[in-house]
């Protein structure tokens, strides 16, 4: 991901200068941080201060600021860690402190502003089938999309069922179009029902009435995949809330076609859209969309 990152910030922001790097961390020289700044193939970014191996070299880094909080994350896997530094914090700092580690390396040492949210690492549990299941709960914390018990989900490229199995967990009744084996956990929920054939091949008689959520997750291009979900929006225009996409960025010039993806799911009716990367995802962006009924429940 890390390649694809440097090629949005090459055709984006040419002031910036690759520096330092190590997986799951990439650091930018640049004379300074434009207030648009906006990058959709990071989970997280801020402004970089340095590496610290010792108390004395974190306090000499971040001598004469204050910080709110702090915000450690281990640096492969993402996921929230006890920072080896002890900094003073300030309850009405604007800043939180990153501190980025890796097994027998300094600390990377940063911070972000305290109005910046980002998603967080979540661990999938074993009985998981597969990563999707970090990736929709990973979505749910960061997005808090108003789902409510009982919202009915259709889902397009769900097998094994990961990510099914984790909208069964939060009360989601799950109806999943793919003509892959599901996971015999999912497949036996009562609120599971599985459509085992291509998205492009289900007929319109066949589609499950009521549905309030899209959950998308398709291994083929933006393009492809959104052509193929033109035909869903319609039937559910009275119902639909919302949509969460996840889009593959296997096309080297997939930067300029962004916008077009855009503009097509507003058509769709998606007419807000978050887009990001979430920890768990890889060579992909993350979409959450909503329609103009979502403020009606």
């Amino acid at each position: 991901m890390e390649t694809v990152l440097k090629s949005e910030m090459a055709e984006k922001y040419r002031d910036f200068h690759p520096a330092f790097g190590r997986p799951g961390l990439v650091t930018f020289k640049c004379p300074a941080i434009p207030a648009s700044f906006q990058l959709f193939t990071a989970d997280s970014w801020g402004v970089g201060l340095g590496m610290a191996s010792s108390q004395a070299e974190f306090d000499n880094l971040t001598a004469g600021l204050e910080y709110r909080s702090v915000w450690g994350r281990d640096r492969e896997t993402g996921f929230l860690t006890e920072a080896p530094v002890k900094p003073t914090l300030t309850k009405n700092s604007p800043r939180v402190l990153d501190v980025i580690v890796a097994p027998d390396e300094p600390a990377y040492i940063g911070w972000h502003p305290v109005t910046r949210r980002f998603p967080r690492a979540v661990q999938a549990p074993e009985r998981a089938p597969s990563r999707s299941y970090r990736k929709f709960a990973e979505a749910l914390q960061f997005t808090r999309a108003p789902f409510k018990e009982g919202d009915r989900v259709l889902e397009f490229g769900g097998s094994p069922g990961g990510a099914s199995l984790a909208m069964l967990e939060n009360g989601l009744s799950v109806f999943s179009i793919d003509p892959g084996p599901m996971d015999p956990s999912v497949a036996a929920h009562s609120k599971f029902k599985q459509f085992p054939e291509q998205i492009a091949a289900f007929q319109r008689e066949q589609f499950p009435e009521k549905i309030q959520w899209f959950v998308v997750d398709l291994g083929m291009s933006p393009a492809k995949a959104l052509r193929s979900l033109q035909r869903y929006f319609p039937p559910y225009k009275r119902t639909l809330k919302g949509a969460f996409l996840t889009l593959k960025l296997n096309d080297v010039g997939w930067l300029k076609d962004i916008t077009t993806w855009q503009r097509q799911l507003r058509e769709f009716g998606l007419v807000e859209q978050q887009w990001g990367h979430l920890p768990a995802c890889r060579q992909e962006v993350f979409v959450f969309g909503k329609t103009k009924l979502i403020g009606r429940y």
